[in-house]
């Protein structure tokens, strides 16, 4: 101790020394002060937990669609009804060369006898629609009855024969309103029919004789 100093001043610390401690003390606020940012930011940028809106799903096994049913196959279209243009019954029974035919026609009566001046008509409309029919006899209830409504025969099931057999026919027949004379005709030929339906339909052989 210097007997000119009464009481102890510590030194001063070095100038290398005291920038030192300032270093360390800084640093440790420092990383302090950045532990708490952290922190801080950690917690404002958490997300908030997304609620579950989710509804369950179950899953069913649907049976394979039934394959579709096939359309019926379109049934084909009637002939057209031809309109006779020129009728022939009144000069077929006027035909000296008929009297046995005028005479048998003339004991018929009603509906046999106006059936029988319509099927008439009908077998001189083939011959002059087509010579090639050539038909020779013709039944007008063959696959369906015929109606008579007014004056009007309908006979949607006659047939008529030829050397090739039997054959489908559809005709109107319109009638004067006494039913002597044929005033109107229409009619439409179709399709063969077969042998082995003949007789099921009472359609006889050319001979008379019945079907096979």
């Amino acid at each position: 101790m210097r007997p000119d100093r009464p009481y102890i001043i510590q030194d001063p610390v070095p100038a290398g020394h005291a920038s030192m401690a300032w270093g360390t003390g800084a640093s440790v606020v420092l990383h302090g002060f950045l532990a708490i940012l952290l922190l801080f930011v950690a917690h404002a940028t958490r997300l908030p937990a997304v609620p579950d809106d989710s509804v369950p799903v179950e899953l069913i096994n649907l049976p394979p669609p039934e394959p579709p049913v096939p359309a019926a196959p379109a049934r084909p279209a009637a002939p057209a009804m031809v309109t006779a243009s020129h009728l022939f019954s009144d000069t077929a029974l006027a035909d000296p060369a008929d009297r046995a035919a005028r005479r048998e026609f003339a004991r018929l009566t009603g509906d046999e006898r106006l059936q029988q001046l319509c099927n008439l008509e009908a077998l001189s409309q083939l011959k002059a629609w087509n010579a090639a029919l050539k038909p020779d006899r013709l039944v007008a209830y063959a696959m369906a009855e015929a109606t008579l409504a007014g004056n009007m025969l309908t006979a949607d099931g006659a047939a008529f024969h030829n050397d090739a057999g039997w054959r489908r026919l559809r005709y109107r027949c319109g009638l004067t309103p006494d039913h002597l004379k044929v005033a109107s005709f229409q009619f439409a030929v179709g399709d063969p029919i077969p042998r082995n339906q003949w007789q099921s339909h009472n359609l006889p052989t050319p001979d008379g004789a019945d079907p096979d």
